[in-house]
C-alpha cells in the first residue's frame, strides 16, 4: 500500500549489501529448488544447473529468498518457480519511487501465491507446494520470513542464531501425504486444510559486519550449525562461502538440493572514479601554475626595486629568464608528482563485464573455436577487472580456456559460457554446436510418398533409397 507523501522512511544513502548465492541439485533426485536474488532467479530450463551469482551494487531494498519445492514427478519446481517468480513484482514496488510498507506487501505475497499455487494444484490434478525462506532488507532494517524448513541465520560478533522457526507437525497433525517433505507450513495450502500462517521475525536493526545466511534442507539437514558458523568466520568473500558450504553438505553425502545464499552488511566505501582522477589531476596543474606565477612575480618584483633603490646610477646585475628556463621548471614541477601515487591510489574497478544484447549468442562448427576477450564489454569502459574466470555449463557441447578460447566438441546443443570477474558482476553468452547428422539409407519399396516437418524432410521412391537428414537445432534459452 502507497505511503502519503512526507511518511517515506527510505534511507537518503543506498545500502552497502555484499551478496552471492549458489544452488546445485543432488545426484539422486532433480532440482527443485529457486533462489531469488534481486531480481534474478533460476529459470526452468536451467534448474539442473549449477547456479550461481554474486552482487555488490547499492540498492534501495534488497530481496533474498530460497524456495524448497515439494510434490510427485517434480511437480514441486513448478512451484518453486512461481513463488521467485512473482518476487518480482515484490522487489520492483520496494525499489521504486514510492514509499510501501514492506511487511504489508510481503503478507499480501505471501497469500496470493499460497492460493495461486493451490488453484494450480487442483486444476492440473497434481499436489505441489514450496517453502519459502525471505530476507528483505530495507531502510537499514532485516524483515525476516519463512514457511516450512527452509532456514535464514544471522551471525553477529560472537554469536550465530537461527532467525527462523521450523514448521515441523506437532504430534498427531496430519501432513499431506503427496510430500516427502514433512512440514506443517508451506505455500499451496488449500483453504480447508489449515490456516496458513507464516513466521514473521521481529524487524532486526542490521549493522555493519552482519552476515545472514538462506539455506535449504539439502543443508542444514547434513551440515551442523556450529560448521556453518565456521564457514562462515573462515572467509571475508560471500561468494567463497556459499562454495565451501555446498561443498561440506557434499561431503556429508547429502541427497537433496542444496540452496545457500550468504549476504554480508559492509560499511560505505569511497569509490574512486574517473571524474575525481581527473578533478586532482587538475587540481595539482593549478598548484603548480600558481606556484610558477609567484615565482616569476617575486624574480620581476625584486629586479625592479632594486633599480628604483638604487637610483639612475645602479645597473640592473639580475638576467632575465628566458621563456626556456621558466617551461624548464614547469615540466620539472609537474615532475614531482609521482604518476604511480595518482595511478596507485585511484584505479577503477570494473562494476559489470556482459556481453551486450544481441551479440551474446553464438553459432558454431564442431572443432571451431572462438575468442570470446573479443566479444564482452567492460563497464565502466577501460576499468581493471581482475583475474577473469570462465567457466562452460556444458563441456559436451563446448569447452572454454583461461584465456577465453571457446572450442566446441562433437555433440549437437547448446553451452553457457560464464565469465566471472575479480571485481563487479560477470555475464554470460551461449554458443551453439551446429552438427547435421550422418544420412541413413535405407531401401524400401513402396509406392512414392513424399513427407515434409520442420524436423526432417523425407522422400522415399519404388526400389529407391530414403535418406533421412535431420536438421539439428536447438534453441537457446533467452538471457536475463
Amino acid at each position: 500500500m502507497k505511503k502519503n507523501k512526507g511518511e517515506n522512511t527510505k534511507s537518503e544513502k543506498p545500502l552497502i549489501i555484499r551478496a552471492a548465492a549458489k544452488c546445485k541439485g543432488s545426484d539422486v533426485r532433480a532440482n527443485e529448488d529457486n533462489i531469488f536474488f534481486n531480481g534474478d532467479y533460476i529459470q526452468e530450463a536451467h534448474l539442473d544447473e549449477v547456479y550461481e551469482i554474486k552482487s555488490g551494487k547499492p540498492l534501495t531494498a534488497n530481496v533474498f529468498a530460497v524456495c524448497d519445492g515439494m510434490g510427485k514427478s517434480n511437480s514441486g519446481s513448478e512451484a518453486s518457480s512461481l513463488a521467485v517468480v512473482e518476487l518480482s513484482s515484490l522487489f520492483e514496488d520496494l525499489n521504486g519511487e514510492g514509499g510501501v510498507d514492506a511487511d504489508e506487501i510481503v503478507l499480501e505475497y505471501i497469500n496470493d501465491v499460497n492460493e495461486a499455487i493451490g488453484m494450480r494444484s487442483q486444476k492440473l490434478g497434481v499436489r505441489s507446494a514450496t517453502t519459502l525462506a525471505l530476507l528483505v532488507i530495507e531502510n537499514e532494517t532485516a524483515h525476516i520470513y519463512n514457511l516450512g524448513d527452509t532456514r535464514i541465520y544471522l551471525q553477529r560478533e560472537d554469536e550465530f542464531i537461527q532467525v527462523t522457526r521450523d514448521h515441523l507437525p506437532r504430534r498427531g497433525e496430519q501432513t499431506d501425504s503427496s510430500f516427502d517433505n514433512k512440514v506443517s507450513q508451506f505455500l499451496g495450502i488449500y483453504d480447508n486444510e489449515r490456516e496458513l500462517v507464516p513466521f514473521r521475525a521481529k524487524p532486526i536493526p542490521i549493522q555493519a559486519g552482519d552476515r545472514f545466511l538462506i539455506v535449504s534442507d539439502g543443508v542444514s539437514d547434513y551440515v551442523e550449525d556450529s560448521a556453518l558458523d565456521d564457514k562462515l568466520a573462515a572467509n571475508k568473500d560471500p561468494f567463497v562461502q556459499c562454495s565451501e558450504i555446498v561443498k561440506a553438505a557434499e561431503m556429508n553425502s547429502s541427497r537433496d538440493s542444496m540452496s545457500v545464499v550468504v549476504v554480508h552488511v559492509s560499511k560505505q566505501k569511497v569509490q574512486i572514479t574517473s571524474s575525481m582522477i581527473m578533478g586532482i589531476i587538475g587540481l595539482i596543474i593549478l598548484i603548480v601554475g600558481f606556484a610558477l606565477g609567484y615565482l616569476v612575480g617575486y624574480i620581476y618584483g625584486s629586479a625592479v626595486y632594486g633599480v628604483e633603490g638604487k637610483g639612475s646610477q645602479t645597473t640592473i646585475s639580475s638576467e632575465p629568464v628566458s621563456s626556456e628556463e621558466l617551461e624548464s621548471d614547469e615540466v620539472s614541477s609537474e615532475e614531482d608528482v609521482s604518476s604511480e601515487e595518482v595511478s596507485s591510489s585511484s584505479e577503477v574497478k570494473a562494476t559489470k563485464v556482459g556481453f551486450p544484447a544481441g551479440k551474446d549468442k553464438f553459432t558454431l562448427d564442431p572443432g571451431e573455436t572462438l575468442n570470446l576477450k573479443t566479444k564482452f564489454t567492460v563497464k565502466p569502459e577501460g576499468a581493471d577487472t581482475g583475474k577473469l574466470k570462465w567457466k562452460s555449463s556444458n563441456t559436451a557441447v563446448a569447452t572454454v580456456d583461461e584465456n577465453g578460447i571457446v572450442k566446441m566438441g562433437s555433440k549437437a546443443g547448446s553451452a553457457r559460457i560464464t565469465v566471472t570477474p575479480e571485481y563487479g558482476d560477470g555475464g554470460w553468452c551461449e554458443v551453439e554446436c551446429r552438427v547435421v547428422a550422418p544420412a541413413v539409407t535405407t531401401t524400401k519399396k513402396t509406392t512414392t510418398k513424399t513427407t515434409t516437418t520442420a524436423e526432417a524432410k523425407i522422400t522415399t521412391k519404388q526400389a529407391a533409397t530414403t535418406t533421412v537428414v535431420p536438421v539439428v537445432t536447438e534453441k537457446p534459452e533467452e538471457q536475463n
